[in-house]
């Protein structure tokens, strides 16, 4: 069983009227343990990508809590799990506090236009977990020439109207599985 969490714009933590900009810092307060409050806090690049970042640590942080939660009975704050990355970059829970909890988590995020979404399963042998996120739209329309495969592009030929959909579909499947 693997655990899902999400965030999409229709569910945004709306700012308060006298202070714009302050929930970003206090989600990060909440979530975030003292080292990602640093890499957050000297992010580089521009506010959608902090936001996209934020965001993704929080739907990562909520599947692990449902996992752990469902799987092993351990009710763990946020601000206790730490995401990390693994030496090829993908995300991971910490192996210190993996240790400590005595679970191996897979882990998954993805986040495009301040949306996000992020998969926790059991990692046994190994095993690893996957999932991608992205706007429909058509930007997405030259992907089946420049990334796909002949096989690929046959199938994608196949499919009757809504092919921008399938595109991204299968492209979304190559990300997650990557």
């Amino acid at each position: 069983p693997y655990h899902y969490s999400s965030y999409d714009e229709e569910t945004e933590v709306a700012p308060s009227e006298t202070d714009e900009g302050s929930w970003p810092q206090i989600l990060a307060a909440l979530i975030l343990n003292r080292r990602e409050r640093t890499a957050y806090s000297v992010m580089a690049g521009s506010e959608a990508h902090r936001r996209d970042w934020l965001l993704g640590r929080l739907v990562a942080k909520d599947a692990v809590r449902l996992f752990l939660a469902e799987q092993h009975g351990l009710e763990v704050p946020a601000a206790d799990l730490e995401i990390a990355l693994d030496e090829s970059g993908r995300p991971r829970l910490d192996e210190e506090v993996e240790r400590a909890l005595g679970v191996e988590v897979a882990l998954s995020i993805s986040h495009a236009d301040g949306n996000a979404v992020a998969v926790a399963a059991a990692r046994e042998g190994g095993r690893s977990i996957g999932v991608d996120l992205e706007r429909l739209d058509d930007q997405h329309r030259d992907l089946a020439i420049s990334v796909f495969g002949p096989d690929e592009r046959e199938l994608l030929d196949a499919v009757n109207g809504r092919q921008s959909e399938w595109v991204l579909r299968l492209w979304c499947a190559k990300e997650a599985a990557a």
